[in-house]
């Protein structure tokens, strides 16, 4: 099993950026470059979440949400998702370093498909800090 993280320490509100990290309807939002559409039926664990790019949906589900701990998983439900990997389970989360600190992580486990498994950490890697820059963006505006 592959894995990555990658995290940043930021000065905005832990509780905002969790808001933001939380809203499982808004990947497209914070991933433009990749997500073109974002669909999701239910709310809370077990939420469908399917999430539309150029090359084919992929489809996943809200595993846990935690408010109190400011965390969240998710997995990647379809081993024909446009993407170079299977087995994807996702972790989002936030710590608070202070009331206007907070610490955002983004990481995965998954077993590469088709691809090195140091090329598809480095696409993750870079899909991971958009998703990071994205999201405290729009908490800051």
């Amino acid at each position: 099993m592959a894995k990555v993280s990658v995290s940043g320490v930021f000065n905005v509100d832990p509780d905002r950026l969790w808001a933001k990290v939380s809203e499982f309807k808004d990947m497209h939002k914070f991933l433009p470059s990749m997500i073109t559409s974002c669909e999701v039926h239910g709310s809370g664990e077990g939420a469908k979440r399917i999430c539309g790019t150029e090359n084919g949906d992929i489809l996943e589900t809200l595993q846990s949400l935690n408010n109190s701990n400011m965390t969240l998983q998710y997995s990647i439900d379809n081993e024909d998702a446009p993407l170079p990997l299977s087995h994807y389970i996702g972790t989002a989360s936030v710590k608070k370093l202070g009331d206007n600190k907070s610490e955002l992580t983004w990481s995965a486990t998954f077993e590469p498909k088709g691809m090195p498994e140091a090329e598809v950490v480095g696409m993750l890697e870079g899909a991971f800090n958009g998703l990071l820059n994205n999201i405290v963006g729009s908490v800051q505006k």
